[in-house]
């Protein structure tokens, strides 16, 4: 084990502050004291009734480990446990506790854990960690802090862990005077079995509540309405009805407090109720809002200029957290771009209408204006200084080769900038992190995705004007379509098959081991095969290692593959079924390719030697951009996402553990600088913005703005007075811009659902039951056989491909993501169909034809 993040917390040891009591300001931080001690800190700082208690910090279990790690730093689970219980703790914290215990009149104390990733909503710890009871004397106290130390990492723990997606960052421990209750129990705010939130559960036994927790007795239940209390069941007869209800409504206002409904912990001593504990309930659904959903209308204030939905790839309103990071970061870049290039168009703008992306091409000048007659137009260039300027630049652009530079850059120097700069950011333990240098670490990551989508748009306006070269070289010299064009390309984009390719590997080992197979399609989550199956288990986190911590859509709130390791275990499932071997397809699409250059050299050889020479050296220049088209995108947009993901994330629980917002998740319906300033300032009142900000996404999913906005923009310019090499550069812009949306087509409306039309991408014929997915979340719904019907594919879900039969997209072209994986994996594919997702129905048979571009399915399907 390392211990990188243990030498860094412990160097934050405050000797003057080394021991907290819940009623100090620092004790409600959840980096220093864990959640369960942050949260008491809280509530009783809120005023209400919860016992005194000192708090060790979290600097002190990482120079605890610290100290274990540094005597041998290999030790994991049991050793490690035992290592902890052995080795000494640091001589002031044993001072300091005792001054502080002195302080106390009580000498009976519990003393209970408190994880920094515990009692979240979405993933509670509940009866996970340790805790002691009824422990007197200084070393019995300094045991038990070991103890709950030790239990961070015991097999239940890390399992659980796991099973989570949730990584503990460190933990406190709370020491609190152990209160003799006459009677104690758990109240819940709202029903747990029914999610009935006008209902509150008291669960009730004489004595203290470990007597409940560990199942020594039955308890008493009782539900509380509006109006009474009734008795469920009463073995233990520990509270009378008006007890009952000053517990639940004690329960409501803490309840209220937190805008969220809660899991409590309460002890009675002589009449007075005092709180434990209190947690989200994290099994909760609010059904009321999900078949009701509040909805505030958007006003719909369009920019000057023509608007297209960009749907390939934002097929859903963004969040808040992502339109106000990614959206100003790729317009910022695709200027750059642009302006390097010396485009004949000032950039691609992105902006929200009515809660939906929409895209424009912004002409020189940024307005669009009727282009100027013929014969006024050499005029014009030599009077207008920015035209002039722009040819001058577009000419040494070209004629310098900036986008085969840009290549060169990639290969040997920006992609092991970006992994490096990746990997370094990857390493920080966002949970060690105090708040101001959370909010740096929040910039770090931003600044980290403009730099990198600007690597992106560079990149992907090289690749694109190379393979529109070599588009029109083909046509030129071998008359050749673009269908012919790419076979000269196929099998060379190892990227994207490359997530499939390892997790063949996967189920290739599996298929050795009789027990593991089995347990696996079964539906065993991966959880429970960490401790049968270790080396299982290692080669899956890897796995999840190497291709888990990307993004897998254009969207900070959606998990990565990381977060979601069963969604992967279920298409290693589908595997181990169809069997997939890439190797196959590897030699297929390589056979194809070589008699594609065969053919190309039969052409050629009627050629002139310079006409080959140059074809040749644009086939070159193809082969080796197109399989980056997939490939760079997993380092300078999907990695920089997820990193900044993280990022947000660790602010949502923070701000969730304040009380400030309902669900961790909630935190990316704020802005960017919403979500700086709220970290560190306790007084903001956020949770009305987001609720309205909920209510305004509601209503863009009900309403999905029309194809476009705004007036087409008139023809470009002729070109006749641009120098040829301009002429061809911006040709070439305007055919990769086509190619890859295909705005027309994509954002049609077709109402025959049994012969839908579309742009073939991938050739074969097949029939299959359609299964509509809409998102990644519904990955889990694929068969074996299914053919794939969705508004788009990222690079991310070349994943399902192995087991998909044929591929139907709503929007996209020959260049696009969807069309590029489809090929690599010889699956018919047809895209920019503009409303088959609507058309067709999950489980309805269909003829896919990706020859003509045509999908078949019968009118009683």
């Amino acid at each position: 084990m390392e211990n990188t993040y243990f030498e860094r917390k412990a160097n934050k040891i405050n000797r003057k502050t080394s021991i907290l009591s819940i009623k100090e300001k620092t004790a409600t931080k959840v980096d220093q004291v864990g959640v369960k001690a942050a949260n008491l800190a809280v509530l009783k700082q809120a005023g209400f009734q919860v016992p005194d208690a000192i708090v060790v910090p979290t600097s002190y279990f990482a120079h605890h480990i610290n100290e274990v790690l540094n005597q041998e730093n290999n030790l994991k689970g049991k050793a490690l446990q035992n290592a902890i219980m052995a080795t000494s703790i640091d001589r002031l914290l044993k001072e300091d506790l005792k001054i502080a215990l002195d302080a106390f009149e009580e000498t009976t104390f519990a003393v209970r854990s408190s994880g920094t990733a515990e009692d979240l909503e979405g993933a509670s710890f509940a009866g996970q960690y340790d805790t002691f009871l009824n422990v007197k004397g200084l070393n019995s106290i300094i045991e038990a802090v070991k103890k709950c130390w030790a239990s961070a990492f015991s097999p239940h723990i890390l399992t659980y862990l796991d099973d989570k997606e949730v990584l503990a960052g460190g933990m406190g421990v709370i020491i609190q005077p152990l209160i003799s209750a006459d009677s104690a129990g758990v109240v819940f705010t709202a029903n747990p079995v029914t999610h009935n939130q006008d209902e509150v559960i008291v669960n009730a036994v004489k004595g203290i509540g470990e007597r409940l927790v560990s199942g020594e007795a039955i308890p008493d239940e009782w539900i509380v309405t509006e109006d009474q209390a009734i008795a469920k069941k009463l073995p233990e007869k520990a509270l009378n009805e008006g007890q009952v209800k000053k517990i639940a409504a004690l329960a409501r206002q803490i309840e209220s407090y937190y805008q969220t409904p809660q899991d409590i912990e309460w002890a009675i001593r002589k009449s007075m109720i005092y709180i434990l504990q209190a947690r989200p309930i994290t099994t909760l659904k609010n059904e009321t809002e999900e078949n009701n959903p509040v909805m505030i209308p958007i006003p719909i204030d369009v920019p000057e200029g023509y608007w297209e939905r960009e749907e390939s790839h934002f097929p859903d309103p963004l969040m808040p957290a992502t339109r106000t990071t990614f959206t100003p970061v790729v317009n910022r870049a695709f200027r750059i771009v642009c302006e390097e290039k010396a485009e004949m168009i000032e950039g691609l703008e992105q902006r929200e209408i009515g809660g939906w992306i929409y895209q424009r091409t912004v002409p020189l000048g940024g307005k669009g204006r009727k282009a100027p007659p013929k014969w006024l137009l050499p005029l014009l260039i030599r009077i207008v200084p920015q035209l002039r300027n722009r040819i001058a630049g577009s000419l040494k652009a070209v004629r310098e080769d900036l986008v085969g530079q840009w290549l060169d850059a990639w290969e040997f120097n920006w992609k092991k900038t970006l992994v490096d700069q990746a990997n370094q950011l990857n390493e920080i333990k966002l949970t060690s992190l105090t708040d101001h240098e959370l909010v740096k670490h929040l910039g770090k990551a931003y600044d980290f995705l403009e730099y990198s989508l600007e690597l992106h748009m560079k990149l992907n306006g090289a690749i694109q004007n190379i393979l529109a070269e070599f588009a029109f070289s083909c046509k030129e010299v071998l008359n050749w379509d673009e269908e012919q064009m790419m076979l000269l390309l196929s099998g060379l984009s190892q990227m994207s098959s490359a997530p499939s390719r390892e997790l063949a590997k996967l189920a290739e080992y599996v298929q050795t081991q009789p027990e593991l197979k089995q347990k696996i399609k079964q539906g065993v989550a991966i959880t429970e095969l960490k401790h049968d199956h270790p080396e299982f288990y290692e080669k899956f986190s890897n796995y999840l290692k190497e291709f888990g911590q990307r993004s897998i859509k254009h969207e900070l709130a959606f998990p990565t593959i990381a977060e979601t390791p069963n969604t992967i275990l279920g298409l290693l499932r589908n595997q181990l079924q169809v069997q997939y071997h890439p190797d196959q397809d590897e030699t297929y699409l390589m056979e194809q390719r070589k008699d594609q250059l065969n053919q190309v050299d039969q052409i050629l050889k009627h050629k002139s030697p310079d006409e080959r020479a140059r074809f040749k050296r644009i086939l070159s220049r193809a082969q080796k951009a197109y399989p980056l088209r997939e490939e760079h995108g997993f380092y300078d947009r999907d990695t920089p996402l997820a990193i900044l993901r993280y990022a947000f994330l660790e602010v949502g629980r923070r701000l969730m553990v304040r009380g400030d917002l309902t669900s961790v998740d909630d935190v990316f319906f704020l802005e960017f600088n919403e979500a700086l300033d709220a970290i560190e300032n306790d007084n903001l009142n956020i949770k009305t913005v987001i609720e309205k900000r909920k209510g305004q996404r509601n209503w863009a999913l009900a309403h999905p703005g029309p194809a476009s906005y705004g007036t087409p923009p008139p023809p470009p310019p002729a070109m006749e007075a641009f120098p040829k090499e301009v002429q061809d550069a911006a040709k070439a812009t305007f055919w990769t811009i086509e190619k890859t949306f295909a705005a027309r087509e994509s954002s049609r409306v077709q109402k025959d659902a049994t012969r839908i039309e579309g742009i073939a991408v991938s050739s074969g014929r097949y029939t299959g039951k359609v299964r509509i997915i809409h998102n990644e979340s519904e990955f889990s719904k694929i068969e074996p056989g299914d053919v794939l019907v969705c508004q788009i594919t990222s690079p991310s879900w070349s994943i399902l491909f192995p087991i998909i039969g044929a591929l139907i997209t709503d929007s996209g072209g020959i260049l696009s993501h969807s069309a590029i994986i489809a090929r690599e994996y010889r699956i018919p594919g047809v895209v920019a169909t503009g409303n088959a997702t609507e058309l067709l129905k999950d489980g309805q048979l269909v003829t896919v034809d990706g020859n003509k571009g045509i999908v078949e399915a019968k009118p009683d399907a």
